[in-house]
C-alpha cells in the first residue's frame, strides 16, 4: 500500500478529481482504494454499487466500507461521496443548483482556511509547496472526509457527513500509525481536526455525524454484504415476473420452510436455473419489498424471518437533517 504525502503532485490530482461536481457515476473519489494510493494501515474496498451508476466506489477501511452498504441500502439516498475533500477556500453549497433543488436556496461554505483562522489553529492547516513560474509558493492541501451522503424528504434534497471511524472513542484519539500501537490518550490534535470538520459542514447547515463502524450489529453488516454481492447480478426474467415472484416471497416470510426450498419450488414452476430465482430473492430483499429480520442471519438454509426491527429506524438519527 502507499505512503501518504503532501505533495504538488498529489493536490494537483485531487483538484482534478474533485474541483468540478460531479453526480452519480461521473463523480471521483479523492482517494482510490488501489495499492498506489490507499494508505498502508487501510483495508480498501472497491463497490461497485447499482444506485451510483456501478461506479467504483473506494472505501478506505472495514468501518466506511460497513456504514457505506448501510447508505447504500438506505432508499431515500440518491448519491454518495466518499472521500470528498474540504474546500480550503469558498465555495457554494452543493446542491446549489442542483436539478432536484430548483428554486431553493442553501448557505454556502466558507472554506477550512476561514474556520481553522476561527478556531485559533490556521497554522496547523495543511500545506504544500507549489511551483510557479515566478517562484514557489505555499499553497493550502485540502482535509478529506469520509462519507458525504445526499438524501431526498418530502422537503426536498439533502446533505448529511458521515465521519466515520471503527469504535467511538477513535474520534478522541490519533489513529494508528504503521509499527506504533494506538494508545488511548486523548489527542488534542484529533480533536481539532473533527471540530474543524463539523464547523466546515455546519456553515452550510449540513450536520455532521461520528459514525462508529462497530455501531453497525454484527450480523446485519454480514447480511448486507452478502445482499450487496448479488444486488445488481443481471436476472433474465421480466420485471412483471421479477416482481410477482417477489411478492410470492414476501407472503411466505415467517413460515418454516428454508429459503432455498423456497426458491427451488420457484425456480422448478419457472423452469429456470436456483440462481437466477435466488438473485431475485436477494434483490427484492436488499430493494426492501421482502421485508425480513436483518439482525439475523440471512442464509437460505434457515427460514425467511419476520422483521422485528427496521434497519432505517434504529439508525435513523444517522440520516436525518437534524442529525448531531
Amino acid at each position: 500500500m502507499a505512503t501518504i504525502k503532501i505533495t504538488e503532485a498529489r493536490l494537483r490530482l485531487i483538484q482534478k478529481r474533485q474541483l468540478r461536481d460531479a453526480w452519480g457515476k461521473a463523480y471521483e473519489a479523492a482517494i482510490w482504494a488501489t495499492p498506489t494510493e490507499a494508505p498502508g494501515i487501510s483495508t480498501p474496498t472497491i463497490l461497485h454499487p447499482a444506485k451510483l451508476g456501478g461506479r467504483p466506489m473506494h472505501t478506505l477501511s472495514r468501518p466506511e466500507t460497513w456504514t457505506a452498504l448501510l447508505a447504500l441500502y438506505h432508499p431515500s439516498i440518491w448519491d454518495i461521496h466518499e472521500q470528498r475533500i474540504l474546500f480550503p477556500g469558498p465555495r457554494p453549497h452543493f446542491l446549489d443548483g442542483h436539478p432536484r433543488a430548483i428554486g431553493q436556496v442553501f448557505r454556502p461554505l466558507r472554506g477550512t482556511l476561514i474556520v481553522a483562522e476561527e478556531l485559533g489553529a490556521l497554522s496547523k492547516h495543511p500545506k504544500c509547496r507549489v511551483q510557479y513560474a515566478d517562484g514557489d509558493e505555499y499553497a493550502p492541501f485540502p482535509y478529506i472526509g469520509d462519507l458525504l451522503v445526499f438524501m431526498q424528504d418530502a422537503a426536498g434534497p439533502y446533505v448529511v457527513n458521515w465521519s466515520v471511524k471503527d469504535k467511538r472513542e477513535d474520534f478522541r484519539r490519533r489513529g494508528p500509525r504503521p509499527g506504533k500501537p494506538q494508545t488511548d490518550d486523548v489527542d488534542a490534535s484529533a480533536l481539532h481536526r473533527h471540530a474543524l470538520e463539523a464547523a466546515y459542514y455546519r456553515d452550510a447547515n449540513i450536520p455532521t455525524v461520528q459514525v462508529a463502524g462497530r455501531d453497525v450489529d454484527s450480523t446485519l453488516r454480514s447480511n448486507l454484504n452478502r445482499l450487496f454481492l448479488s444486488h445488481s447480478e443481471p436476472v433474465p426474467l421480466s420485471p412483471q415476473v421479477c416482481s410477482s415472484l417477489q411478492t410470492h416471497f414476501a407472503e411466505l416470510v415467517g413460515c418454516s420452510t428454508p429459503a432455498y426450498k423456497l426458491v427451488r419450488e420457484a425456480a422448478q414452476a419457472l423452469n429456470v436455473e436456483e440462481l437466477v430465482v435466488k438473485n431475485v430473492l436477494e434483490q427484492g430483499i436488499w430493494n426492501r419489498k421482502i421485508r425480513v429480520d436483518l439482525f439475523e442471519p440471512v442464509l437460505t438454509d434457515r427460514p425467511l424471518k419476520t422483521e422485528r426491527e427496521d434497519v432505517l429506524d434504529v439508525y435513523g438519527d444517522w440520516f436525518s437533517r437534524g442529525a448531531r
